[in-house]
């Protein structure tokens, strides 16, 4: 299947906004600016990485497309047993990078990948169902199990982390991007890569739904009909206030039904406009530098932690800087990964760490 640029280049948007939304987060900056850019750059919490995610769910299903069309099953479990080892590799490096960077989501990336490898034949009711039911039960959890109790937003810590309850709690519920509800992401990701991407009716059809489904879950965000913290004392009341209350919210933290309408609406949209533009203006400057830095994404997202932040910590400039700051420091970086990946896309197919993944997971 002939490569779809517009996908490369969304995943340079979406790394594009990570990278804003952490150097915001690292320098305590979120609202240290005027109130039209703090709001302007929030919208971007929790949608860059959806966009992330979802992407991989795409691909996933766009790599085992012709084995599908062909009914191979050798080869879908050949499939199965290299996104597995994709998973594993970004297991232990993800979990390996947690110790310099608390909010790193490969460890969690590892997870949805390996959900999706069980689910490559699964059909479409079925991925709509699972990721039904990781939003269900996130809620359930969120609403009597102690969400905030281990988060540190002080240091971006998360308190026992290194205990087996910790990381079991962190993966599943309360970490960052906790697989209990962001599988989902990926699981629609799945279902997106199954449709014709090609197909401009398709396009608009996704796109105006997605728009719909996004602009509704602001829409109640706004608008919450109901005030869950009038009710009566006690631990367990208080609980049920708090997390019903919460759950309205479209913020990331916590990911529940609201978030997930509103994330999975906008960043399907953000596919769906890149998929477009790729498709119109292929041979653009932008568009092909987009996608050399989208194809680059894995490399960019360690250099931002390690040279980014590593480079901002050494001038003292984390913690208590303006939001202006922060944008102004995330486009010098962004400006020099989309330049190394242009340049480095000249010479070698992909970026250092993809290659050094394809090289040990196949």
């Amino acid at each position: 299947m002939k490569r779809i640029v517009g996908l490369d280049v969304a995943r340079a948007v979406a790394i594009a906004g990570m990278v804003i939304v952490n150097f915001k987060v690292v320098m305590f900056a979120g609202e240290r600016g005027p109130e039209w850019l703090t709001t302007l750059v929030g919208l971007l919490d929790g949608r860059a990485a959806a966009v992330f995610v979802i992407l991989a769910g795409v691909g996933t299903s766009l790599m085992t497309a012709d084995i599908h069309a062909r009914h191979d099953l050798p080869g879908l479990a050949e499939a199965r047993r290299r996104l597995l080892r994709r998973a594993l590799f970004l297991l232990i490096v993800g979990y390996l990078f947690v110790v310099i960077w608390p909010a790193d989501i490969l460890h969690y990336y590892a997870f949805y990948l390996g959900i999706g490898a069980f689910l490559l034949s699964a059909s479409d009711r079925a991925l709509w169902g699972w990721t039904l039911l990781a939003a269900a039960l996130f809620a359930g959890l969120y609403t009597f199990a102690g969400y905030w109790d281990q988060l540190d937003f002080v240091d971006l810590s998360y308190r026992g982390f290194w205990t087996p309850v910790g990381l079991t709690r962190n993966l599943l519920f309360n970490g960052w991007h906790p697989v209990l509800p962001w599988v989902g992401f990926f699981l629609v990701g799945m279902w997106l890569g199954r449709r014709d991407l090609t197909d401009l009716r398709v396009r608009r059809w996704i796109l105006g739904t997605a728009a719909v489904l996004a602009a509704a879950g602001e829409a109640i965000a706004a608008f919450n009909p109901i005030d869950f913290d009038v009710v009566t004392t006690g631990p367990s009341s208080l609980g049920l206030a708090a997390g019903v209350d919460a759950l309205w919210a479209a913020e990331p933290l916590p990911p529940g039904p609201v978030y997930l309408l509103a994330a999975g609406g906008t960043a399907v949209a953000v596919v769906m406009l890149c998929v477009g533009a790729g498709l119109r203006w292929p041979e653009a400057v932008p568009i092909r530098w987009a996608a050399a830095t989208g194809q680059l994404a894995l490399t960019i997202y360690f250099a931002h932690v390690v040279l980014g932040m590593g480079t901002l910590e050494e001038m003292g400039r984390l913690g208590g800087q303006t939001l202006g700051f922060a944008l102004a420091a995330a486009g010098v970086f962004l400006l020099v990964a989309v330049v190394f990946a242009v340049l480095w896309r000249r010479r070698f197919r992909r970026g250092p760490v993809e290659a050094l993944m394809r090289y040990l997971s196949g």
